[in-house]
C-alpha cells in the first residue's frame, strides 16, 4: 500500500526512535500518522475521532529540515510532547517517536484497522459460502424435481446419515461396491444382544449352545425371506464370503469329462476360478459375451422328465462389479430349458454386486446357486457370506473335504464317515462364525427401516442418473471430453444399469490422467473411490479394448519387477497409452445428493481445463 509522503525512514524523526521501543510498538504509534492515506474509507472514518481534527497528522507534521528529530511546525506530539510551538501549543498527532506507552490513540486506531480488515474477510468468507450453498441448493431443487420422489426415502436420508453414519462427515464415500458401510444402530443392537445373552459354540446340548443354534436358524429363515426364496426349496449355507461360496460350488459340483462350465465374460475373478475345478475333472469351459447367451442355450427340442446324463454349469453376475451392467435374470429359465436327457444345465447367479441396491426375488427365477457377501450390503460383519442353495441340487453335490460339524460320526482307522442329515451342515465345515451371523438380522432390519430394497433401488438409481448426466457432459475448453464412461448409462434404464459409474479421465490433449494422479487429488479432498480392473478382467479388458497378449505381457513384466512377490493388479501400468483399468464411483443406499455434487465439483475444479486456467 502507499504510505504518506511525509514518511521517510532516513529522516531524523525515524532515527530518533527510542531503541528500546519494539517494532510492534513503533508500528502502532506510526499508525496514527499513516493510516489516513493507507486505510480504506471505513478505517479512516473509524480512526478520525482519535486525531482530534479533520485532517491527517501527516498533513500537519512537516519536516523542518533541522536535526532536532521532530516535525515542529507549531504542533506538539501527543506521544512524547516534543515539537515546536511551546507549552501552549495544541497537542496534535504523533511525530513518529514510537513512544508506545503513551500512544494509546495509535493502539486504538491499529486495533480498529485490524478489526475492520478481519470483519471484511469474514464477510467475504460468509459470502463465498453463501454463494456455494446457494448453487448447491438450486441444483438440488432441480435434481429433486427430476427425481420425482425417488430420492431420499421420503425425506429421511439426511437424518439417516446423521444418526447412523456420523463418520461420513467431511468424507465423500463412493466405494460401496467395494464395501458397504456399517450403521450405528445395527452395531449397537448387535452388541446389546451380546451383552444381554450367553452364547456358546453350537453342536452341543448345553443351554448356551442351543440358544446359538436357535439364533442361527432364525437368521437362515430371515435371509430366505429377504430374498423371497421358498423355504421348502432353498437352504442357506454360511461361508466366509461370496468367494468362499463360489469355491464351495466349484469343489463340490459333479463335473465330468462330458460336462461344460460356461460363464459370461464379465464375471468376477472368483467365478472364473471355478474353471480350475472343472478342468481338473476333465470338463471343458467357454466364456460367452452377452449377445452369445441366447444363441448358445437353444431350447431343447423335447424336455427330459428324468435326465440321467452329465451336469453342466452356467455362471453369470446379476450385476457386474466393474461397470455395473445388469444382466437378464430370465437367463435362469433359458438355461434350464436347454437341458436334455444327456445334459442337465444348472445356473449359478453371482449376486454380490446386485443385492446391495436392488431387490432379488429368487422365487421368480429359481437359480440353483446364489452367492452373496453381507459386508457388501451393509458393511458389517466382514468375512461372512452365504450360498443360497436349491435343495434339489444340493443332493447332487459332493464335497471332497469334510470337517467338524459336517458329520454325525467318523472312524479314524477306516475310510468311513456319516454326514449330518441337516443339509446345510453337510457343507459347513467346522464352527460357523455364529456371532457374526447374529448381526446379519440387524443389518437386514435396518434396510427395511430405510424403506426396503425397492426404495433403495429408486434412491440409488436417481443418483446414478444425475452423476452420469453431469460427469459425461464435462468438457475442456478445446472441446476435448473430460471423461469416458463405461457401461449402459446412456439407456437411462436402471434395470439394465446399476449405480456404478466407471470412467477414465482425459487431459486436454487426449492423454489419460494416471490413477496415481487421480487418487492423490481425491485423497486430499477426502474422496473415496476405487481404481483398477476391480477383479473383473473380462468387463475391464472389453471396455478398454485390451488384447489378451498385451495383458499377459504387462502382467509378466510387472511380476518380474516387483520385489517380494506379486501384487493383485498392476494398476499403475499403461498398455498402448491406455490405463490398465478405470476409476469406479459406486453409489450405496446411504449416498446423498451432496456426495454426488461434491464429487462433481471436485472433478470440475481439478480436471476441467478452462481458457486461461
Amino acid at each position: 500500500m502507499m504510505l504518506p509522503a511525509a514518511y521517510n525512514p532516513t529522516r531524523p524523526h525515524a532515527r530518533s526512535w527510542d531503541s528500546s521501543s519494539s517494532s510492534s510498538s513503533r508500528f502502532l504509534c506510526a499508525c496514527c500518522c499513516w493510516c489516513w492515506r493507507a486505510c480504506s474509507a471505513v478505517a479512516r472514518s473509524l480512526c478520525r475521532p482519535f486525531f482530534g481534527g479533520a485532517r491527517s497528522p501527516a498533513h500537519h507534521w512537516k519536516y523542518d529540515g533541522d536535526d532536532d528529530g521532530y516535525y515542529n511546525n507549531g504542533k506538539r506530539c501527543n506521544c512524547c510532547g516534543g515539537g515546536g510551538g511551546g507549552a501552549s501549543s495544541r497537542n496534535y498527532g504523533c511525530c513518529g517517536c514510537g513512544n508506545a506507552a503513551r500512544c494509546t490513540r495509535g493502539r486504538i486506531c491499529a486495533i480498529l484497522m485490524a478489526a475492520t480488515v478481519l470483519f471484511a474477510l469474514v464477510l467475504l468468507v460468509v459470502k463465498w459460502v453463501e454463494v456455494g450453498n446457494r448453487e448447491l441448493q438450486i441444483e438440488k431443487l432441480l435434481f429433486l424435481e427430476q427425481a420425482s420422489g425417488n430420492y431420499g426415502y421420503n425425506g429421511t436420508i439426511d437424518s439417516l446419515r446423521r444418526s447412523d453414519f456420523p463418520y461420513l462427515e467431511g468424507n465423500v464415500y463412493l466405494d460401496y461396491t467395494g464395501s458397504g458401510l456399517y450403521q450405528y444402530h445395527q452395531v449397537s443392537a448387535f452388541t446389546d444382544n451380546l451383552f444381554a445373552n450367553l452364547y456358546g459354540n453350537a453342536h452341543s446340548p448345553s443351554p448356551c449352545s442351543k440358544k446359538t443354534e436357535q439364533q442361527i436358524d432364525a437368521v437362515r429363515e430371515i435371509i430366505l425371506n429377504f430374498f423371497n426364496a421358498p423355504i421348502d426349496q432353498y437352504t442357506v449355507i454360511f461361508t466366509s464370503g461370496c468367494t468362499g461360496a463360489l469355491k464351495l460350488i466349484g469343489e463340490s459340483f459333479p463335473f465330468t469329462s462330458k460336462s461344460q462350465y460356461v460363464y459370461l465374460i464379465q464375471n468376477h475373478n472368483s467365478v472364473l476360478g471355478i474353471r480350475e475345478f472343472a478342468q481338473a475333472k476333465g470338463a471343458s469351459f467357454e466364456a460367452l459375451s452377452e449377445s452369445d447367451v441366447p444363441n448358445f442355450f437353444q431350447q431343447a427340442s423335447e424336455r427330459c422328465s428324468a435326465p440321467m446324463g452329465s451336469y453342466s454349469l452356467f455362471a453369470f453376475p446379476a450385476e457386474d462389479n466393474f461397470e455395473g451392467v445388469k444382466y437378464p435374470l430370465e437367463w435362469c429359465e433359458v438355461v434350464h430349458n436347454a437341458s436334455t436327457c444327456e445334459r442337465t444345465w444348472l445356473v449359478l447367479l453371482d449376486a454380490a454386486a446386485f443385492v446391495p441396491t436392488s431387490p432379488l426375488d429368487i422365487s421368480k427365477y429359481l437359480p440353483d446357486f446364489v452367492t452373496v457377501s453381507f459386508y457388501k450390503i451393509f458393511g458389517f460383519p466382514t468375512g461372512l457370506g452365504a450360498l443360497i442353495l436349491r435343495k434339489e441340487v444340493a443332493r447332487k453335490l459332493h464335497s471332497v473335504y469334510w470337517g467338524g460339524g459336517q458329520v454325525v460320526a467318523s472312524l479314524s482307522t477306516q475310510h468311513w464317515h456319516q454326514l449330518s442329515p441337516e443339509l446345510h451342515e453337510q457343507f459347513e465345515a467346522g464352527t460357523v462364525s455364529f456371532l457374526d451371523i447374529m448381526s446379519v438380522k440387524y443389518g437386514l432390519e435396518f434396510l427395511a427401516k430405510a424403506g426396503g430394497m425397492e426404495s433403495i433401488y429408486k434412491h440409488t438409481c436417481s443418483l446414478e442418473k444425475y452423476l452420469y448426466q453431469h460427469l459425461s457432459s464435462l468438457q475442456h475448453a478445446n472441446g476435448q471430453k473430460v471423461v469416458e464412461v463405461y457401461g449402459k448409462h446412456d439407456l437411462g434404464d436402471c434395470s439394465k444399469q446399476g449405480p456404478i459409474v466407471t470412467f477414465n479421465v482425459f487431459h486436454p490433449d487426449g492423454t489419460y490422467v494416471t490413477f496415481s494422479e487421480f487418487q492423490t487429488l481425491a485423497a486430499s479432498a477426502n474422496i473415496h473411490v476405487r481404481t483398477g480392473c476391480t477383479c473383473n478382467p473380462g468387463a475391464c479388458h472389453a471396455a478398454l479394448g485390451l488384447a489378451p497378449e498385451d495383458v499377459k505381457r504387462v502382467a509378466e513384466q510387472y511380476v518380474e519387477t516387483v520385489e517380494g512377490g506379486y501384487e493383485a493388479c498392476p494398476v499403475t501400468t499403461e498398455i498402448g497409452g491406455k490405463p490398465f483399468g478405470a476409476i469406479r464411483a459406486s453409489i450405496g443406499y446411504p449416498s446423498t445428493f451432496e456426495d454426488i455434487f461434491s464429487f462433481l465439483v471436485f472433478m470440475q475444479d481439478n480436471f476441467v481445463k478452462l481458457e486461461g486456467n
